[in-house]
């Protein structure tokens, strides 16, 4: 019985030793000291290594330390949660292995100029501050300011994908530039950093870039939505390729392509059919009586459609849903046109 008793006791401090969390030099890991936690906020360390062992790095695990510079991240890390490194202002992290598994805003509000790796980083490698697949066909990781001010970047010949949110909150808005190499494009790969509006009535903020200039003369697969409200965004593309892209789902929706909208002003008859959206405001004229107005998104989805047999239509575009629209008016006598409008 009192064997019994004993292994009973053992049995229960063990599972509560187990069960307790890890202090090392400030820094709280779980019991088995694979899961690293927390960092403290007013650790004033200036550099951090995370030791070997660790495999997890926590949700918001160094949010909001203002003192570290530099994270050596070790070759045992296999996933990253959310919002681990948000609000810090880092200089430089190391890799040592890229993990399978990657939250989202890693890196929100912190400053991080340099991605780098070392010797003994086993799948990925450093080009330039970016971080690259070991055969660097596939771009990683992009450091959210690595470019300042200059808001450009050009992704090397030979690289192949682009992997999923790579460019997360950096300040990439004004051009990016993909190789003739390239492949695949993994979902929201420019999720650039959401900046202040510049209009007075706009109710949100930009997370787009707005030019891309893809030398491709096959347009990559995509995976998702890779460009955040690409309907928004002017894509430029070899000109032998442009029928190519012109009819290719997803790359076909971009705002423009070498400049063309793809919004029609054509001729009916003897005169010409007009749309337009202007204050919240669809319009239509025709020189020709409309029947039919139909409204699709850029899914094919209809979601309008109205008899109206006259040659002046508007409808409130609030009825509509936001992004692309394509609208198709069929004419008394048969005639269609189809025009293609952001909403």
């Amino acid at each position: 019985m009192n064997r019994i008793l004993q292994f009973l006791i053992f049995m229960f401090w063990s599972t509560l030793l187990y069960s307790q969390n890890v202090v090392i030099d400030r820094v709280t890991f779980s019991a088995d000291g694979k899961t690293l936690i927390k960092y403290p906020q007013d650790k004033m360390n200036e550099e951090y290594i995370v030791p070997e062992g660790t495999e997890v790095i926590g949700e918001s695990a160094f949010k909001s330390n203002y003192y570290l510079r530099t994270i050596i991240l070790p070759l045992s890390l296999n996933k990253i949660d959310d919002h681990a490194f948000v609000g810090l202002y880092l200089t430089s992290v190391t890799w040592k292995h890229f993990p399978e598994s990657i939250g989202k805003q890693l890196f929100g509000k912190s400053n991080v100029l340099i991605f780098d790796t070392l010797n003994d980083s086993d799948n990925c490698i450093s080009v330039d501050g970016v971080l690259f697949s070991k055969d660097q066909r596939i771009l990683l990781r992009f450091p959210n300011a690595k470019n300042g001010s200059e808001e450009t970047y050009e992704i090397p010949e030979g690289t192949e994908v682009v992997s999923t949110r790579a460019f997360e909150d950096s300040r990439i808005y004004n051009r990016i530039t993909l190789p003739s190499s390239l492949k695949l494009i993994e979902n929201e790969a420019f999720a650039v950093e959401e900046r202040t509006p510049t209009t007075l009535n706009a109710r949100y903020g930009y997370y787009w870039i707005w030019n891309v200039v893809c030398n491709a003369l096959i347009p990559p697969t995509i995976v998702g939505d890779p460009f955040i409200n690409h309907y928004e965004v002017n894509l430029f593309v070899p000109e032998k390729s442009f029928d190519i892209y012109r009819n290719t789902p997803y790359w076909q929706d971009f705002r423009s392509i070498n400049g063309d909208t793809g919004i029609n002003t054509n001729r009916v008859g003897n005169s010409f059919s007009k749309i337009w959206i202007q204050s919240g405001i669809l319009y239509l004229e025709s020189g020709k009586e409309v029947e039919t107005v139909d409204v699709y998104d850029a899914n094919g989805v209809s979601i309008w459609s109205e008899y109206i047999n006259n040659r002046t239509w508007e409808l409130i575009t609030s009825k509509l849903s936001k992004g692309l629209l394509l609208v198709k008016i069929t004419t008394v006598d048969g005639n269609q046109e189809t025009f293609k409008l952001l909403n």
